[in-house]
């Protein structure tokens, strides 16, 4: 029997990458495990998205069941273009029991690094960092100000930064060539901006940045070469609240046309952790902590993605070190979760999969050095916690879901306009709404599974009598099933009355009307969702070139899968209780489930399973010896 567990997420990744990269030498780490432990593909539940996955993976139960039915959530009684990520990512949205509740129910002590959804804190006999981990730009509820950058030139969300000359500089006249402009970062949570000045300067041109506090060269903190970070700078906000900063030169060219700044996420020093005094002891020894690390300040332009992977590497670094530190105390169960990975196959893993309108052999050689990187840098964290366990620890690799490669993209807004279950009216100035008096049926946002019918009584602005209800959810079934793309493919494998659905493990409050499950290949639109002024074509081919994902996982088959691309998680287990050198067979067994993870790891450390728990324990895995 073991004494502890650690559970090590890593999302997205994609069960033949990780036996591909183990095999070619680039996840040493997962490799060791694998030869010494278990393997297995994995089935995420529909959707197969973060937010459900991961709380299945930490609860044992089903969406209907843990009360997360959706990346995104709509409260019924809102008006049906209303709804919510943050609800998906709430701890208190779930409705389960977790993994490390359970342990600490029985006398354990958990510390929980980073776990998505499991924010506000649970744990009360251990140590919990962060826990919100919304994998979307700017979604954090802890951090005071996202990632961003300043720039000259139009890029988008960037802030504009416009030089002027800097003549009444004190301290500046050694250099001919200068020009400054003001560099404002917003912070959120009513905290006055920090505010500093940028001068660039130079001799025969522009050729370097100094950061200012004033318009004073003497004053400045750094001074930066084109791709040189600056040290991290600790900003008091307020009385009682500290948070760091640190700067990236990306671009700079002589005449100043092209510059480009980027500036860190800004995370408090406090207010982060369980027990709360913990947030400044490692801010301390570890350094400013980051939240989000993503690819996304590469795909708007203003970094080149070896920034974004130095800040994935740090965040791994740091994540690593704090958990040495909390885990140097007696400990029975450790669960994290690492985010690049998703991140980068989003983006790149149509450019290494054929089927994939994206694809292009010039550019499939370096998207596959990125997600070997990716791949890479997550066995790196691997490698770091396995330090911390030792031989009476049973240790569990996983992720929540894979990634498949959009062929098409698919609007239902148009859609739903066209056959006349969405009315519209114009505003006095011309644009376009809904006019809800007159809406019949609304798909939610994209991603989800959900499709409401506009129920009047129930919803706001709902339109629907009680007694017409069926006729319109059928009449809506069946324009949904009957929807057909170009290549001649059916847009959905199921399309369900929400009664229909329970198998899925979709049922309760936040099941909507109608459940619907994309066909391999086919994708909603948008990365941030159907939105009027964007989506007017119900089709199109999936284009890789603007900041859409090309790639998702979702509202589709958990099975869905082409040579290179899958929606299939992996789980590899080793360790004390678990057997040795075992490759789970997929057509003779099937894979694992997500739900099968927390008993198999409660019964391993002689526990009961979460109080909800509907998974089996992974008989196969146990070591019978």
């Amino acid at each position: 029997m073991a004494k502890r567990a650690m559970f090590i997420g890593i999302d997205g990744a994609i069960p033949k990458m990780i036996k591909r990269f183990a095999a070619q030498g680039l996840m040493p780490n997962v490799a060791g495990l694998m030869r010494r432990g278990c393997f297995s593909e994995m089935l995420s539940q529909i959707p197969v998205a973060t937010p459900i996955n991961w709380a299945s993976l930490s609860t044992g139960a089903v969406p209907g069941v843990h009360n997360v039915v959706g990346f995104w959530c709509h409260r019924k009684g809102d008006r049906l273009d209303r709804y919510t990520s943050q609800d998906a990512f709430t701890n208190t949205f779930v409705q389960a029991e977790r993994l490390w509740q359970s342990v600490e129910r029985q006398g354990g002590r958990s510390v929980v690094m980073k776990f998505p959804g499991s924010w506000p804190p649970s744990v009360t006999k251990g140590e919990q960092v962060d826990g919100c981990c919304i994998p979307a730009y700017n979604a954090s509820v802890l951090d005071l100000a996202a990632n961003g950058c300043h720039a000259v030139q139009k890029l988008h969300l960037a802030q504009p930064l416009t030089l002027d000359g800097a003549e009444d500089w004190k301290n500046a006249d050694k250099w001919p060539c200068r020009a400054s402009a003001p560099v404002i970062i917003e912070l959120k949570k009513g905290y006055e901006p920090l505010r500093y000045w940028l001068l660039a300067v130079g001799q025969n041109g522009l050729e370097q940045v100094l950061l200012c506090t004033d318009t004073d060269a003497s004053t400045a903190f750094a001074a930066l070469d084109v791709g040189q970070w600056s040290p991290w700078r600790r900003e008091q906000v307020s009385a009682d609240v500290s948070a760091s900063v640190r700067f990236k030169l990306i671009s700079l060219s002589a005449d100043g046309s092209d510059l480009r700044l980027y500036h860190s996420q800004i995370y408090p020093s406090g207010g982060f952790t369980y027990p709360e005094s913990l947030g400044e002891q490692l801010q301390q020894t570890c350094g400013p902590m980051i939240e989000f690390a993503s690819a996304h300040a590469w795909r708007y332009g203003w970094t080149d993605l070896d920034t974004c992977y130095e800040e994935a590497a740090y965040q791994v670094r740091w994540m690593a070190q704090a958990s040495g530190q909390l885990l140097s105390q007696p400990w029975q169960f450790f669960i994290t979760q690492f985010h690049w990975i998703d991140h980068v196959q989003h983006y790149f893993l149509p450019m290494v999969d054929p089927v994939s309108p994206v694809y292009n052999p010039e550019n499939e050689a370096y998207a596959w050095q990125v997600l070997e990187k990716a791949y890479s840098l997550a066995d790196e964290y691997v490698g770091q916690l396995l330090e911390l366990a030792d031989k009476d620890t049973a240790v569990f690799v996983l992720s929540d879901h894979g990634n498949i490669c959009d062929e098409y993209t698919v609007s239902l807004l148009p859609l739903f306009v066209k056959e006349g279950l969405i009315a519209t009216c114009e505003d006095a100035d011309g644009s376009r709404r809904v006019d809800w008096s007159r809406t019949l049926a609304y798909p939610c946002k994209p991603g989800n599974c959900d499709v409401y019918v506009n129920l009047k009584g129930r919803d706001a602005e709902g339109c629907v009598e009680p007694e017409d209800f069926e006729a319109v959810r059928d009449r809506v079934i069946d324009v949904m099933r009957d929807l057909t793309a170009p290549n001649g493919k059916k847009v959905y494998d199921l399309v369900l009355r929400r009664e229909d659905a329970v198998p899925l493990g979709i049922y309760g409050e936040y099941a909507s009307d109608i459940v619907a499950v994309y066909a391999q290949g086919m994708s909603w639109a948008g990365h941030g969702g159907e939105e009027w002024d964007r989506e007017d074509t119900i089709f199109k081919l999936s284009d890789g070139t603007g900041f859409d994902y090309a790639a998702h996982h979702g509202p589709m088959s958990p099975t869905a899968e082409t040579e290179i691309s899958s929606n299939k998680a992996f789980l590899v287990a080793a360790g004390k209780g678990i057997r040795q050198g075992y490759d789970r067979s997929a057509t003779r067994l099937g894979p694992v489930r997500v739900l099968d993870v927390a008993p198999t790891i409660s019964h391993l450390l002689g526990l009961d399973p979460p109080r909800e728990n509907q998974g089996a324990v992974i008989g196969d895995f146990l070591d019978r010896g």
